[in-house]
C-alpha cells in the first residue's frame, strides 16, 4: 500500500501511526522490494504507484519519526537477508514504538498534571 503514496503523504502515515500506536505497538508495512530486478518489472505495470521505496530508506523513516526500532523481513524470504534482499519480490517493514516505562522508570511520575 505505501507505494502508492505520494513522499509528503508516507511521512504523514509514519507519523500519524506512531502516535496512534499504543507504546509497544508494532507497526507492519508490506511493499514491492526494488532490490529485486523481477519485483521491478511489474512495478509500473500499475500506474497508481508513485515510486519504489528501498527497504534501507523505510527503515531509515521510521527510526526519524521516532519508532524505537525499524527491521526489514522478508515473508516469503530464505531468512538469509543478502539472498532475499535480491531475489524476494516483497519486504516488510517491522517498525515498533517505544515501550511505556515502568512505574520506575518513569521520572514524570510524582509530577502533577501528568496524564498516564
Amino acid at each position: 500500500m505505501i507505494e502508492h503514496l505520494q513522499y509528503e503523504e508516507l511521512l504523514q502515515f509514519l507519523h500519524l501511526a506512531r502516535r496512534k500506536l499504543m507504546p509497544g505497538g508494532v507497526l507492519i508495512a508490506e511493499t514491492v522490494n526494488p532490490h529485486s530486478y523481477r519485483a521491478m518489472k511489474t512495478f509500473w505495470v500499475d500506474l497508481t504507484h508513485q515510486k519504489p521505496i528501498f527497504p534501507e530508506v523505510l527503515a531509515a523513516l521510521c527510526q526519524l519519526e521516532g519508532f524505537s526500532s525499524a527491521r526489514v523481513v522478508f515473508p516469503l524470504g530464505t531468512g538469509q537477508l543478502e539472498a532475499d534482499r535480491r531475489t524476494e519480490g516483497e519486504y516488510a517493514i517491522v517498525a515498533v514504538t517505544e515501550p511505556r516505562l515502568n512505574r520506575d522508570e518513569d521520572p514524570t511520575h510524582d509530577l502533577p498534571g501528568v496524564a498516564r
